[in-house]
């Protein structure tokens, strides 16, 4: 049967009982307004994310330049080529500093060119020296032969090379050792670097110019058709480099410098045979080997005597011991005569035109060059070419 509200017993059977209680359902209005609640909730915390992701993101797009591209492409090891790798196994990269970069040197095509060819580093170094003296002779080449290295300058300038003679006419052996021993150094670093033996050559070819206080014999020497080709700086070593024929560059090697000479004595001994000589000079035999040469022979054929009448007007008469060595030689030009005293082959007494007296021990730059001049005249006289 059924019951009626808030009865504990059935009125057909009289059987008591206790009711189950259904749960309470919410009524319409409350479900709806439940559901307006949630909405507004989620409504809120999405225009939360919404608004700080647009916020980020305008921050970001500031932050750039505005000619910068947006896009990125990958590079090399970047995260975007690397991905599905273990990123915690690569090795953390530093940061650069920008200040790092701001004293660094751009690469040129020089620096990578001096990189790749040491040689061009002592290319540079050979020219340079042309802002240190007062003369250039023009663009130093580095040849590569059989034998080594040969440092030059083909057809050096010849502005240059009227400098260069204007301080060698003048005296000025300094700044000229000083040049041709920075040249030395040089060759000497290339030596060290690659191993290689160099060799110093420069010379003019067909110039029409030479210093003044050369030596007629060698003007005639180095003469050609179209000019003078004469030697300025050569050799492989400190004992033979050499300045224009008959100056050493390392003056300290000079030979005559470590040689010790009575000087008086040994004058007197020459003068003596001088007059010796010539006072018999009917009993020698005259020749004439050459053009313009005389020569007297005693009877055991050898030359006691030589006189030469040089083209430019210059008399020389030499003069021999019994030994055939060299001892006396006297040059007159212009009226003005120099004597000079030798023993052993080395000039130990020089007299000048003015009558000035140098001796070994007392030896100028200009007393040094005709040393080394008639050292070399020597060698001419042993081998008969002298004329």
């Amino acid at each position: 049967m059924k019951l009626k509200a808030n009865t504990h017993f059935c009125e057909n059977c009289g059987q008591k009982f206790s009711p189950s209680i259904p749960p309470v359902s919410d009524s319409p209005k409350e479900k709806q307004s439940k559901r307006k609640k949630t909405t507004l909730f989620f409504s809120l915390v999405g225009f939360i994310l919404l608004s700080a992701g647009a916020y980020y993101g305008w921050d970001h797009l500031r932050a750039k330049p505005l000619d910068q591209e947006t896009s990125v492409k990958p590079e090399k090891d970047s995260v975007f080529e690397i991905e599905g790798k273990n990123q915690e196994d690569q090795p953390p990269k530093p940061q650069e500093d920008e200040g790092d970069h701001k004293n660094e040197p751009e690469a040129t095509d020089e620096t990578m060119e001096i990189k790749e060819d040491p040689m061009v580093l002592y290319k540079k170094k050979l020219n340079d020296l042309a802002n240190v003296y007062p003369f250039d002779l023009g663009s130093w080449t580095l040849n590569k032969n059989t034998k080594g290295v040969e440092l030059s300058i083909e057809y050096p300038d010849s502005n240059g090379v009227f400098t260069l003679y204007q301080l060698y006419d003048t005296n000025e052996y300094d700044v000229l050792r000083a040049w041709a021993q920075e040249v030395f150094y040089i060759a000497q670093e290339i030596e060290e670097s690659t191993g290689t033996k160099t060799t110093i050559s420069i010379s003019t070819t067909c110039d029409h110019q030479v210093p003044e206080t050369m030596f007629p014999s060698d003007i005639l020497s180095y003469s050609g058709s179209c000019g003078y080709s004469i030697p300025i700086l050569y050799g492989d070593s400190i004992e033979n480099l050499t300045l224009l024929l008959h100056t050493k560059v390392f003056k300290e090697e000079e030979e005559l410098l470590s040689r010790n000479f009575h000087v008086p004595s040994i004058v007197d001994f020459i003068k003596a045979e001088y007059s010796h000589i010539n006072e018999s000079e009917d009993l020698y035999t005259q020749e004439a080997p050459g053009p313009d040469v005389t020569e007297y022979v005693n009877e055991n054929r050898v030359r006691r005597k030589l006189v030469e009448q040089k083209i430019d007007g210059a008399v020389i008469e030499s003069f021999y011991t019994d030994s055939g060595e060299l001892f006396f030689i006297y040059t007159e030009k212009d009226g003005e005569e120099d004597r000079y005293y030798f023993s052993d082959g080395l000039l130990i007494r020089w007299i000048d035109p003015s009558g000035r007296t140098i001796d070994a021990g007392n030896e100028t730059e200009e007393y040094l060059k005709l040393n080394h001049y008639w050292q070399g005249q020597h060698a001419k006289w042993i081998e008969n070419d002298f004329y």
